[in-house]
């Protein structure tokens, strides 16, 4: 009896991998804020999809490459070595694209997302037709070299938009060397 009789939260997982949960009369996604950030196994593989929806959540952080808010969802992964980390929502055969306009933002705390990223490492990305893949239009891509610690991935959208969204993980260890991005169609 989530906010009325009979309204319930889920469960939801089995038919789009993403759970509910009831806060305050209102069904929101489980990792809607960051302390409830839904962990990364990065030890499982050096690729990872995540099954993410902002549909019902609030909006906790400001997208540091978009000037208007959206519900965010907050995913949590720990380094323990200097690794390139990158994520999209570009989808592919198993996963579907997303058809609304996804924001996708590194944090390195709940509280403020970096703004300041190396040079060819992109921290946020609202299109990542801006980053040279004219073809991925409203779509999402993440791409930074990080040392080790705690580090948060953070799903919106743009001027409010809010949806399900695949979003793919990759990392790789790297040495102390510099690492160089390459835009390659995916």
């Amino acid at each position: 009896n989530c906010g009325a009789c009979g309204v319930t939260c889920g469960p939801t997982a089995a038919a789009t991998g993403v759970t509910y949960a009831c806060v305050t009369g209102t069904c929101r996604p489980s990792n809607d804020t960051c302390a409830a950030a839904t962990p990364i196994n990065l030890a499982a593989s050096p690729e990872v999809w995540l099954n993410a929806a902002t549909t019902g959540a609030t909006q906790d952080l400001t997208p540091p490459c978009r000037a208007t808010a959206a519900p965010d969802v907050f995913f949590r992964f720990t380094l323990t070595q200097r690794e390139a980390v990158y994520a999209d929502t570009f989808g592919d055969a198993l996963h579907a694209t997303p058809p609304w306009d996804t924001v996708l933002f590194l944090a390195s705390s709940c509280s403020t997302p970096p703004t300041s990223p190396p040079a060819r490492e992109v921290y946020c990305s609202d299109d990542a037709a801006t980053q040279g893949c004219s073809a991925d239009g409203t779509r999402s891509q993440v791409f930074a070299v990080l040392n080790p610690g705690t580090y948060y991935l953070v799903l919106s959208g743009a001027s409010g938009a809010t949806g399900r969204a695949p979003i793919r993980v990759q990392h790789l260890p790297v040495g102390n060397g510099v690492v160089t991005r390459a835009v390659v169609p995916p």
